[in-house]
């Protein structure tokens, strides 16, 4: 079963959810993280899965927290199609350059260990720390450069009190031009 399948499919027939079945098995699914709930309105079900444990965005993109199904057979299969999706982004997500010397299967099928996310989880925070370090490193040396500035700005109006002005305004970038491209005149134009 392909990993881009769509989530338009609406028709699970027997074969393709035995393959799931398969699959769910071979991936070692955690399958009490997803719930069918019948709505009792034409045998419609909704199929709800748990938040998942790691950000998968990047490895799992557009998975749903919620799906309506039309039938059981729906329900099923779209719970077995998005657990594994979503559980093996989880599982790519929490050893995404830390694990060396597996394959891609070993990655995706084995279950992520408590161990393993609770590194991933401290990789996490380390990495916030150093983005709010690094944040606030820039904000000191930024207002350093500007007591600098302002210091030299007025220890040269102390030393030429009639020589240092005001700065003139900017005067605002032209339009870029692109090669080729006809453009008409808009300053120092003359209308005939």
């Amino acid at each position: 079963m392909s990993t881009t399948q769509q989530t338009t499919i609406q028709n699970f027939d027997l074969a393709l959810l035995d393959q799931l079945r398969q699959d769910a098995n071979v991936h070692c699914l955690d399958m009490g993280r997803v719930t069918i709930v019948p709505l009792g309105i034409d045998g419609r079900y909704s199929v709800e899965f748990d938040k998942p444990l790691a950000d998968i965005e990047r490895f799992c993109p557009g998975a749903p927290s919620q799906i309506n199904a039309r039938s059981a057979h729906q329900a099923e299969g779209l719970a077995l199609l998005w657990a594994k999706r979503i559980q093996v982004g989880e599982r790519q997500a929490v050893r995404h350059g830390v694990v060396c010397g597996w394959d891609t299967a070993k990655i995706n099928r084995t279950p992520v260990s408590t161990d393993e996310l609770d590194r991933y989880r401290a990789r996490l925070k380390e990495t916030e720390l150093q983005r709010r370090i690094t944040a606030e490193l820039i904000a000191a040396v930024e207002e350093r450069q500007q007591e600098a500035n302002q210091n030299a700005q007025d220890e040269l109006l102390a030393r030429y009190p009639q020589s240092v002005r005001q700065p003139r305004k900017a005067k605002p970038l032209p339009a870029p031009t692109l090669p080729g491209v006809p453009t008409k005149r808009t300053h120092g134009s003359t209308a005939k």
